[in-house]
């Protein structure tokens, strides 16, 4: 099967939290490494994902807030052992998904979504367990019952039952070039990971030189459309960083489903839509 992809791009909003807010929260700064120093948030991964529809958006996303997850326990004093015995539930895609669509009007087709649809979807219409809900691409044009919204409204910001509970935040990366570059790092260095949006190519979709080390690509690339993945992790050569990516293309993909990116990669005009999720979902 083709690996799908699914990333539309978005502009900024005014009303978009922006990486400053998340930094200059207490003790963020202090952590921050001022020397060059590999990280790898990888350990926070429960396991990589396989998409079988144009849900990259979704597959990212939902790993992304699960490692947030697992990282906002682990602040509070559990051991990362303790924590991936219990395993966080990981967000439903199919019902992420389709709520998203629901702000294009765009529930019948698989076409893929906006990032930003997603984080507003699962705010104000909840956060639900693939447990509740499974992954099964053929119903990806199904309206769920409203016994289902009700689970998750159950545990969103709006619910009665959670008076008080704040919901997850998701703050974006505007800036560009070694700015953009230093913010990435700030995220890493705190323990948590970046979603973000770009361009890949047709060799990239085929799997085909994934194992090395994957640059910018050249203007005349044969583009195969958006794709939306995870940066979890960085390491120094020289001057120059290499981002750890986590796809959603099973572990088949590249090294055991991450890439390595070149900073020049994360630069680039066509990467964009970088955002990082804090906070744990609330489900009962």
């Amino acid at each position: 099967m083709t690996n799908c992809l699914g990333y539309r791009e978005d502009v900024p909003d005014s009303n978009d939290l922006t990486i400053n807010t998340f930094l200059s929260q207490p003790g963020h700064m202090s952590v921050v490494q001022s020397v060059k120093s590999d990280v790898d948030n990888s350990k926070y991964v429960v396991e990589v994902l396989g998409q079988q529809l144009n849900d990259c958006v979704a597959n990212s996303g939902y790993q992304a807030i699960r490692m947030s997850q697992i990282r906002h326990l682990e602040s509070m004093g559990f051991s990362l052992n303790t924590i991936m015995l219990a395993t966080p539930p990981l967000g439903s895609r199919l019902f992420g998904y389709l709520n998203a669509r629901i702000y294009s009007r765009e529930t019948q087709i698989d076409g893929g979504t906006f990032i930003r649809d997603f984080y507003r979807a699962n705010n104000e219409l909840g956060f639900l367990p693939e447990y509740e809900y499974p992954y099964i691409a053929d119903k990806y044009a199904e309206i769920p019952g409203a016994d289902i919204y009700h689970k998750a409204f159950d545990q969103s910001k709006k619910s009665i039952v959670n008076v008080g509970v704040d919901p997850t935040y998701y703050y974006r990366i505007l800036s560009v070039g070694s700015e953009r570059l230093q913010a990435i790092d700030a995220v890493l260095d705190l323990g948590y990971t970046v979603q973000f949006g770009t361009q890949v190519t047709y060799d990239y979709v085929a799997n085909r030189n994934t194992q090395s080390l994957i640059y910018q690509p050249e203007t005349y690339s044969n583009f195969a459309g958006g794709h939306a993945q995870l940066i979890v992790g960085r390491k120094w050569d020289g001057n120059r960083r290499h981002y750890k990516i986590l796809n959603s293309w099973t572990d088949k993909f590249g090294i055991g489903g991450y890439a390595w990116y070149d900073q020049s990669y994360i630069t680039w005009e066509r990467s964009v839509d970088f955002w990082c999720p804090k906070g744990s979902p609330h489900y009962s």
